[in-house]
């Protein structure tokens, strides 16, 4: 009898009063989304939940404590993956139901392979993930003065989570060129053209005043990402022009005029920022200002002693255009 009773209580769980060749335990386990539909849901980081239920025999009674063991089984480099768990299961009362859960992280989405082990049980589960992806969509930009705005839509097909936005060559809404945006469950009015089982979606607004600004969106909590960068090439082009008066350089300390002339697609450009610079230095009156109506803005520079030739630039934001001015011949 003693004997028995030690059978009944070792290791992880003891059986009492179920024939040995019974001592099954038929766990349930469940791995599908809560949504119905077949594919895991990617969150931040890729995880999901595997649960654990171990009924309570029709014949003798369970006891004791358990544990479960979850594997995600396909090889992978992410580091960002768990891809092993091993967790308690909870009994229900006095020698009741087990049940229990645990997660594991898939970063990188698409196929793989689980198992789930009790006390020697093994299922073996084929799963598949949504893939973490995001597109970045360019809505009509509009232009006031030198500053061009441009409506963003950020699409993903995770379930949930956020995009860490980087600008170079303008701003974001709140005069950052960094911003971390939480995904929702609002489509944009432009929607992509990305698919997926499931959808998020977030907008910004781009504010720039160059020829070409460059986009980034990362999905927060995808390791080793290797997401495109996103451009937005060629968006309705700033333009500057120089003409000088008198049109070759004056003798030194003489005074000439630039005028800087703003357009976009051909079209005058009032309200444009201008600064001019020169190489070398010399004095400048005024240095800044701003495209009048007829999209121009004058300087007058004062020609420095010992030189022959000048180099004026006008810049507006990033863009930058410059002549060389070189007295008569």
């Amino acid at each position: 009898m003693r004997a028995l009773m030690k059978v009944c209580l070792a290791g992880l769980l003891a059986l009492s009063c179920v024939p040995e060749e019974r001592r099954t335990l038929s766990p349930e386990v469940n791995i599908r989304a809560s949504d119905g539909l077949q594919t895991l849901p990617w969150v931040p980081g890729g995880k999901f939940t595997v649960k654990v239920s171990v009924p309570k025999p029709e014949n003798g009674q369970l006891c004791g404590p358990l544990n479960a063991r979850a594997d995600i089984t396909t090889p992978t480099l992410d580091t960002g993956a768990v891809v092993t768990s091993t967790f308690a299961l909870k009994q229900e009362g006095n020698c009741g139901a087990y049940a229990g859960l645990t997660e594991l992280a898939w970063p990188t989405g698409g196929h793989f392979q689980a198992r789930v082990s009790v006390v020697g049980e093994e299922q073996v589960f084929d799963l598949h993930m949504d893939e973490p992806k995001v597109e970045l969509v360019r809505g009509n930009p509009t232009r006031k003065g030198g500053q061009l705005t441009v409506p963003l839509c950020i699409v993903s097909s995770a379930a949930r989570g956020a995009v860490n936005l980087t600008v170079e060559g303008g701003t974001l809404d709140d005069g950052q060129t960094a911003r971390r945006i939480n995904l929702g469950t609002i489509p944009c009015d432009d929607q992509g053209v990305l698919e997926g089982p499931r959808k998020s979606w977030a907008s910004a607004v781009l504010f720039t005043m160059a020829e070409r600004a460059i986009m980034r969106a990362d999905l927060e909590g995808r390791a080793n990402d290797v997401l495109p960068v996103e451009l937005l090439p060629d968006l309705e082009s700033l333009e500057l022009d120089l003409t000088f008066q008198p049109s070759t350089l004056p003798p030194p300390g003489s005074v000439f005029a630039v005028t800087v002339t703003a357009t976009v697609a051909g079209g005058i450009a009032d309200g444009v920022p201008v600064r001019i610079e020169t190489t070398p230095e010399a004095e400048i009156l005024p240095v800044n200002g701003v495209t009048d109506e007829q999209g121009t803005f004058t300087a007058y520079i004062t020609v420095p002693e010992g030189i022959v030739s000048m180099r004026i630039d006008a810049t507006s934001g990033a863009l930058r255009r410059g002549k060389t001015l070189a007295d008569s011949p």
